[in-house]
């Protein structure tokens, strides 16, 4: 489907290599990054206005569970350092970052559902749900992808994985659709309040 990988330019090797080494650090890090941004945005936001939730027990287990992948991320790239050199390249190192900055996305997101907690779960509540879900399917399917490269499991036995990417996909599209609701319902409610305004006082 892809007009270039026709052409004599798109046929090149290098060329494929250097299009999906760029593509992969945008599809990884950057976009995670700028996510990361955004949602500390908003946790600035709930900050102020005095919103901002605690962390029960759990989350903090699921958030440990993060970083303890973190962790593991950080063993790998050491043992592969110290073990072949040669195989570091510079697409290679852009990409680490990610699994790092998953951990920090958890927790904005489980920061950012907890405070709306007390709303119960209407739309606004359901766009930091959804990001929580998208993110922590995310770090899973990451970390079952690390263990087969690393060889603690088979590629067979982690086949499901490649299914689990279709839900985080939904997660992430549904977070902006619900603020998009949440944005119409308050709309709606304001014009109804108005319109009832107008009409007591005429």
């Amino acid at each position: 489907m892809n007009p270039v990988t026709y052409s004599t330019f798109g046929a090149d090797a290098n060329v494929k290599l250097l299009f999906g080494n760029i593509g992969t650090v945008i599809s990884g890090p950057i976009q995670l990054f700028l996510l990361g941004a955004g949602l500390y945005l908003a946790l600035r936001v709930y900050r102020q206005l005095g919103m901002l939730g605690r962390l029960p027990p759990f989350d903090i287990a699921l958030l440990g569970g993060a970083f303890l992948y973190a962790g593991v991320v950080i063993a790998c790239v050491a043992a592969l350092v110290r073990n072949n050199l040669s195989m570091v390249t510079v697409e290679r190192a852009l990409t680490w970052p990610g699994d790092y900055i998953s951990g920090v996305l958890l927790l904005e997101a489980i920061f950012l559902r907890r405070s709306t907690a007390e709303m119960g779960w209407g739309y606004v509540s359901k766009v930091w749900g959804a990001f929580v879900a998208g993110i922590f399917l995310a770090s899973f399917c990451n970390l079952l992808n690390l263990l087969t490269a690393c060889g603690i499991f088979g590629w067979i036995q982690t086949s499901f994985v490649w299914y689990l990417w279709y839900p985080v996909s939904a997660a992430f599209a549904l977070a902006p659709a619900y603020q998009w609701e949440a944005m119409r319902t308050a709309q709606a409610r304001m014009a109804k309040e108005v319109d009832e305004l107008e009409l007591s006082t005429s």
